[in-house]
């Protein structure tokens, strides 16, 4: 009873409704992903970032060149396979790898790596630059399977600059 003489009503309880809550956050969520857009890359670099140019002047002392190029992929100069046209621009051919790997070049670097006194000698790789990275990934793991454990990278140019050797300036 009130002081009054009214009878004491009870307040209702509230309770919340945790599904819909949880239903409405999801469509906050899906909504903030569409106006953000699908997958911004990678942030932009700083303003003060500058990347490094090679000076080099004198060529690569090491023994064992691989070059990748959007055609070919060779080793010290000679051929060893021909790149196909994939969706995703030049590719090794199925046929000529198991995996990840390219038995052709394994079994042509395995004789090669131990070809320096005290270990293996250093892998200068060539790519070119417009060469989609699972080419090189591919090369990499087949030279990392074979001894290499020193690699060397070079960018080649569309158009090399035959004075650097391919280097682009």
């Amino acid at each position: 009873m009130t002081p009054w003489g009214f009878p004491r009503r009870e307040a209702p309880v509230a309770n919340v409704g945790l599904t819909s809550l949880l239903d409405v956050l999801v469509i906050l969520v899906i909504f903030l992903l569409a106006l953000v857009g699908p997958g911004q890359g990678a942030p932009p670099p700083a303003e003060a970032l500058v990347l490094p140019t090679s000076t080099a002047t004198a060529p690569f002392a090491g023994d064992v060149r691989v070059r990748v190029t959007r055609e070919i992929l060779s080793l010290d100069g000679a051929p060893l396979l021909r790149l196909e046209r994939g969706p995703a621009g030049p590719e090794i051919p199925a046929s000529m790898k198991e995996g990840r790997l390219v038995p052709i070049l394994l079994d042509r670097l395995a004789a090669r790596s131990g070809s320096t006194p005290g270990g293996t000698a250093p892998l200068l790789l060539e790519g070119d630059r417009d060469l989609p990275f699972s080419v090189l990934r591919e090369v990499m793991y087949t030279a990392q399977k074979a001894g290499f454990q020193d690699f060397h990278f070079l960018v080649l140019g569309s158009v090399p600059d035959s004075s650097t050797g391919g280097l682009l300036r």
